[in-house]
C-alpha cells in the first residue's frame, strides 16, 4: 500500500503541537531518502501524493496542462474541477540543489491531514529540465512536493505567509 499512516507518542508533543495532535497523514517510507503522503487540492479535494520535504518551502504539483512528456506518468492536478481555484498568471521557476520546476501559481484550498487552508498559493509545473531530481521523479511514486522548510525560503515570498505557519497555530 502506498500509503501508510506513521504512528506518534502524542505525550511528547508540547504547546501548539499537541493542538495538532488529532491530525493523522499517511506516509510512505520511500527507500530511507523521504516521505510521501496524500494531500487534497481545491474544492474537489483531487488527491496528490507528495513528498513532505523539509528542505524547501513551497507547494507544488505537476498541471493538467503540462504537456512535458513527464507529467504523464503522474496525477496532475486539474483546475477546472475546482470551484475555488484563482490564478494571477505569475510564472515561477524553482531552483532546487537538484534541478528545476517550472510553470504558474495558482490559488485554492489545501486539505491536509482534516485540515482545510483556503488560499495557498502553489506552482502548477509545465516543465522540468532532465537533470538531477528530475530523472528520480520520472520512477518515483509522488506528482508534487510539499514544503515545511524555514519561512522566507519560499519562492512564494510576498504572495503569502509559510505553509506551515498557515498551518501551526
Amino acid at each position: 500500500d502506498l500509503l501508510q499512516t506513521v504512528d506518534y507518542d502524542s505525550s511528547r508533543l508540547t504547546g501548539n503541537a499537541a493542538q495538532m495532535a488529532h491530525t493523522t497523514i499517511g506516509l510512505t517510507n520511500l527507500k530511507d531518502s523521504q516521505y510521501v503522503g496524500r494531500i487534497g487540492v481545491g474544492s474537489n479535494k483531487d488527491p496528490i501524493n507528495v513528498v513532505f520535504d523539509t528542505g524547501s518551502s513551497d507547494l507544488w504539483a505537476w498541471s493538467e496542462s503540462s504537456t512535458d512528456f513527464r507529467a504523464y506518468k503522474h496525477k496532475r492536478f486539474a483546475p477546472n474541477k475546482s470551484s475555488s481555484y484563482t490564478t494571477d498568471g505569475d510564472k515561477f521557476d524553482l531552483q532546487y540543489a537538484s534541478g528545476k520546476a517550472m510553470g504558474t501559481y495558482g490559488k485554492d484550498t489545501l486539505h491536509i491531514g482534516g485540515i482545510d487552508v483556503p488560499d495557498v498559493t502553489f506552482g502548477e509545473v509545465m516543465s522540468r529540465p532532465t537533470e538531477g531530481v528530475t530523472q528520480y521523479m520520472d520512477t518515483d511514486k509522488f506528482d508534487g512536493v510539499l514544503g515545511l522548510g524555514f519561512p522566507g525560503n519560499e519562492e512564494t515570498k510576498g504572495k503569502q505567509t509559510s505553509l506551515v505557519e498557515r498551518i501551526v497555530p
